[in-house]
């Protein structure tokens, strides 16, 4: 089974099977948290922008880590097939546009203005499990009018690597494993990020320094 390090040389790995993109009208956008890190490393390499996409999973009632279903500020993914309750889907909505309002506050949106259209983004997290979280966010970015939408990630389960292949323009995953369990089983460090980490790699960026 392959086994990441960290965050950091999953996307260094990543950045090598995007060179050709190098010097292209390009625009890295990482889903926070997990995503930064590796957007990063991305950015740097390619030379281009870095910036967020506001979307987050709606966790299972059951098991939190399960998704079934994603929201953006302006959008939503539900699976009505799952047993969560019309209250508990309207909690966790309204709890996660709130975070979202937390999270601005602290890190900025540094793409908040950026013209997309005829941009080519590359769309960047630690893994994906269900899809939907990914799904909601090529959803947005769709209306934003891109030249070509790249999901890049370490890790995903075959299903839903067919299912991401079928509404991105290309998809970059660097290990399907025949057995998915999670995607913290894919890493030997896998620690949680706070605003602030996220906020040190977002100023990083900017300034085109390199976080040590």
């Amino acid at each position: 089974m392959k086994r990441f390090l960290n965050r950091e040389t999953a996307g260094k790995e990543i950045a090598e099977k995007l060179a050709i993109y190098k010097d292209k009208s390009c625009v890295v956008l990482a889903i926070p948290r997990g995503g930064v890190p590796l957007g990063f490393e991305i950015s740097k390499t390619l030379e281009c922008p870095l910036g967020l996409v506001w979307v987050k999973k709606i966790g299972h009632p059951l098991s939190p880590e399960l998704a079934i279903g994603a929201v953006s500020p302006d959008d939503m993914f539900i699976d009505y097939n799952s047993i969560a309750s019309d209250l508990y889907l309207h909690s966790e909505i309204e709890k996660i546009r709130a975070r979202f309002n937390e999270m601005k506050k602290t890190l900025g949106d540094p793409t908040g203005n950026t013209d997309l259209k005829n941009k080519i983004i590359i769309l960047v997290d630690d893994g994906i499990a269900t899809g939907h979280t990914i799904s909601a966010a090529i959803r947005l970015l769709r209306k934003k009018l891109p030249a070509k939408i790249i999901i890049a990630v370490p890790v995903a389960p075959g299903d839903a690597v067919k299912k991401i292949k079928t509404i991105a323009d290309e998809v970059i995953v660097l290990y399907i494993p025949e057995f998915f369990t999670g995607i913290s089983g894919f890493y030997t460090d896998f620690t949680q990020l706070s605003d602030e980490d996220v906020a040190k790699y977002i100023n990083a960026s900017m300034n085109k320094k390199i976080i040590t």
